[in-house]
């Protein structure tokens, strides 16, 4: 195999961790790759960080622009891309280091459009598979892992197209990347060797208390909708488990923010209706999925909400 893949890595105020994310790629046992670090307007010494790993290895490259948001810096990234095959990697996290070799492999063996790996001390343990035509959508409908993100994936960049990051979203951005893909019906292969390490920093966006930002997970649940309605009107009653996970993933976030603002009581008490409403179509697949339906469902949010908030105070 000699097929050069691009490694796309945005970067926001990285400086004391973009060394790290950076060295685990260069490393890659498989080495015919360019390594693309989008720095995305940072204020503090990430640009310095970069150009001294560019001193020491000349397969990585540093762009910049003002400061636009990741998907932006993604989007970049892309039009930039001169490899084959492409994967996108967070400025904070790594790759393990068989991660490239491993993820080209199966994407060769299987002529796979995507490859998906696993995660580095995952408890959502993958199994090989490979899924050809509308089956990677129906992966997205029932809400499996291996749809979550947009990291951790091989693309065959052709595959990709025009499909884009949507600018201006900050929550769930990536998961509707993968969305798109795969309702063009990839064969979208998954491999069980761990591949990607994800390192929590309160850089994150899904990270800290709830606010509007995370209200884009909403927007994007009516954008997928729109696209099932329209192409895949088959599929609508699978759909509502996306709509009982969607809301159930707002009301996660809004059960462990203590003192939630007023504003969003009414959008809490909307979700909780919605996820009864629809939860003969809940479709069970992680653990804190199933905890969290059975307390919407046997009407205990409110108490259990309480006693973790008291619980959090006190400890």
């Amino acid at each position: 195999m000699d097929k050069l893949i691009s490694v796309i890595v945005p970067v926001y105020n990285g400086e004391h961790f973009i060394e790290n994310c950076i060295r685990s790629i260069s490393s890659q046992l498989y080495s015919n790759i360019e390594i693309l670090v989008i720095n995305d307007g940072s204020t503090d010494n990430t640009s310095k960080k970069v150009l001294s790993l560019i001193e020491k290895d000349n397969r990585i490259k540093l762009y910049e622009q003002e400061n636009l948001g990741v998907s932006a810096a993604r989007n970049k990234g892309l039009s930039l891309a001169e490899g084959e095959y492409v994967i996108f990697v967070d400025s904070d996290d790594e790759l393990l280091p068989n991660a490239l070799e491993d993820l080209l492999s199966s994407a060769v063996s299987n002529d796979a459009d995507i490859v998906c790996g696993s995660y580095y001390n995952d408890s959502f343990k993958k199994k090989e598979a490979v899924y050809k035509n509308e089956e990677a959508l129906i992966l997205c409908l029932e809400d499996k892992p291996e749809i979550y993100s947009s990291c951790g994936k091989l693309y065959r960049k052709e595959f990709i197209g025009e499909v884009r990051f949507v600018d201006g979203r900050k929550i769930h951005e990536d998961s509707f990347f993968v969305f798109q893909l795969c309702v063009k019906k990839p064969v979208f292969a998954v491999e069980e060797k761990e591949v990607y390490k994800c390192n929590a920093t309160e850089n994150s966006a899904s990270r800290g208390r709830f606010d509007s930002k995370f209200l884009d997970i909403l927007w994007f649940l009516e954008k997928k909708s729109e696209i099932i309605d329209t192409d895949f009107k088959h599929l609508k009653e699978k759909f509502l488990n996306l709509r009982i996970k969607t809301n159930m993933a707002l009301l996660y976030k809004m059960f462990t923010t203590p003192d939630l603002p007023c504003e969003y009581k009414n959008i809490e008490k909307e979700c909780i209706k919605a996820v009864n409403k629809l939860k003969k179509h809940f479709i069970p697949v992680i653990s804190i999925d199933k905890k969290m339906f059975f307390i919407i469902t046997m009407h205990l949010y409110r108490p259990a909400k309480l006693i973790y908030k008291i619980k959090n105070r006190l400890f």
